[in-house]
């Protein structure tokens, strides 16, 4: 999603945080997916001199709407105007709800190496958690086949990654890694941020 924001002097928008995606394969292009109702969330930074009022909040967007046979771009305009300085509706379950979706970031960095045809990662991760069917989302477009097969394999407290190139050498590597659902049991995800070493 790409999005454009029009606020007041002196606000901004932090980055925009997704739950975990899901893969759709459409004529033979992967794409990531929501297939439920979802929420992506952004802090507001509000200035700490800002007097009480309502100020405007604006955006434009564009995203890709997809069903099982094609993926179409949208766009959209978006606005709300935010009540400063007064008592607002009591939102902290849905907010505690969307949270919880969010994939959480791992303590340790992950490392990460370009090794032939594959982008090696070797994600810290207990050997006592349970890995189901792992996919490795890249954050950015470029340097990652998304539709090709990724291979894991476990090393004591780490898991390997491989993941198929497709252009670019990267410096830094950013993504999410999804261990999928054990049945009875909800989902388990991490955030990997990767900082180029020799995995």
């Amino acid at each position: 999603m790409e999005v454009k924001w029009e606020l007041p002097p002196g606000y901004a928008v932090g980055a925009l945080r997704y739950p975990v995606p899901t893969r759709l394969t459409v004529a033979g292009i992967m794409n990531y997916v929501y297939e439920n109702d979802y929420s992506v969330l952004a802090r507001l930074k509000v200035p700490a001199d800002a007097k009480p009022g309502t100020v405007p909040i604006r955006a434009s967007a564009r995203w890709l709407a997809c069903t099982d046979k094609i993926c179409v771009p949208e766009q959209g305009e978006f606005s709300t105007d935010l009540a400063i300085g007064k008592v607002q509706p009591d939102f902290q379950e849905q907010f505690d709800a969307w949270r919880k979706l969010l994939p959480r970031p791992l303590a340790t960095p992950a490392n990460f190496e370009v090794s032939g045809q594959k982008l090696r990662i070797a994600i810290p991760l207990p050997r006592n958690v349970e890995v189901k069917e792992p996919y490795v989302f890249a954050a950015v477009d470029g340097p990652v086949d998304y539709a090709a097969e990724q291979q894991f394999r476990r090393k004591g407290d780490r898991l390997i990654a491989g993941l198929p190139r497709r252009t670019g050498e990267p410096a830094q590597f950013a993504g999410v890694l999804s261990l999928g659902t054990a049945p009875g049991s909800s989902s388990r995800r991490c955030a990997e941020r990767c900082q180029r070493a020799v995995a």
